[in-house]
Order: structure tokens, then C-alpha cells, then sequence
């Protein structure tokens, strides 16, 4: 005699169930996920900034006072670029990872205070959007969420 083996898969309601499960959890994952690419994103504003200091203090000692011109410290040599991440001309230096403009701003007398200001999918970091840091060596947002 010729037995049929019994069916042997899933049904309809237990893929269901699974695609479910699966779409809860990342609905759950997903945004802690983006969160905390845009925390990673930050650093390349902080190193930027850091970068740029090192250059204005280098310049101060060639020079014997800071600059006021942030096109006048060479930054194209030093890795920085005036194109967005998709490689289009911009108004405006990027940070080396393309999240961050950068500008300088003139600090009284004898004083600067550089500012990155998130650009591109960054943008969506409204907690740490814009950063700064000066001859001093403070650094805004003072959040410690921000600076770490």
C-alpha cells in the first residue's frame, strides 16, 4: 500500500504570527537604532572642531594673532572640503564625514569660536545640532549628552 506523508509545513496563521513578531520588534529596535548612529555621528563634529583649533593655534604662532578667514588656515590640505556627501560644491567647509558645516566666528580682540551645525541626515540630532568650541576651550551645548 502507497501512504501519503502528512504535510509537513506551516500554515497561513503561523507565518502571520511570525511576520508580527518581527515587525513589532522592529518597529521597537529601529529608533534606538537611528539614535544611536546620530550619537556616532557626533564625534565627527567634535574631531572637526578639535581639528580646527589645532590649525587656528598653529597659525597664531606663525602669524601672532588668529585668523579671521577659516579659508585662510588651508583646510583643504588638511582633509576638509567645500562638497556635501553626495560630492555637489557647497558655500561652506564640511566636516571630514560630511554631518557637519563649519564656520568661524571672530571672539572679541584676540578670540575665535569655531561652530559645526549639523547638515545632511544629522540634521534629525535636534538635541546636539549645532556645536562649538572656542580659544578657550569651551564647548557648547554644555549638555553632557552632547560632549563625551
Amino acid at each position: 500500500m502507497n501512504r501519503l506523508k502528512p504535510f509537513q509545513g506551516f500554515t497561513l496563521v503561523e507565518l502571520m504570527v511570525t511576520v508580527a513578531i518581527i515587525g513589532i520588534l522592529a518597529a521597537v529596535v529601529y529608533p534606538s537604532y537611528q539614535s544611536q548612529v546620530r550619537k556616532t555621528r557626533r564625534s565627527d563634529a567634535q574631531g572637526a572642531l578639535a581639528e580646527l583649533t589645532a590649525l587656528q593655534e598653529e597659525y597664531r604662532y606663525q602669524k601672532g594673532s588668529y585668523t579671521t578667514d577659516i579659508a585662510s588656515l588651508n583646510l583643504e590640505a588638511n582633509g576638509f572640503d567645500k562638497k556635501d556627501c553626495n560630492g555637489r560644491n557647497t558655500a561652506d567647509f564640511r566636516s571630514k564625514e560630511c554631518y557637519y558645516t563649519l564656520s568661524l566666528d571672530q571672539k572679541g580682540s584676540d578670540g575665535f569660536i569655531f561652530r559645526a551645525r549639523a547638515a545632511g541626515p544629522q540634521i534629525a540630532d535636534v538635541q546636539c545640532e549645532l556645536f562649538s568650541l572656542d580659544d578657550l576651550g569651551n564647548k557648547e551645548p554644555t549638555s553632557e549628552n552632547c560632549w563625551y
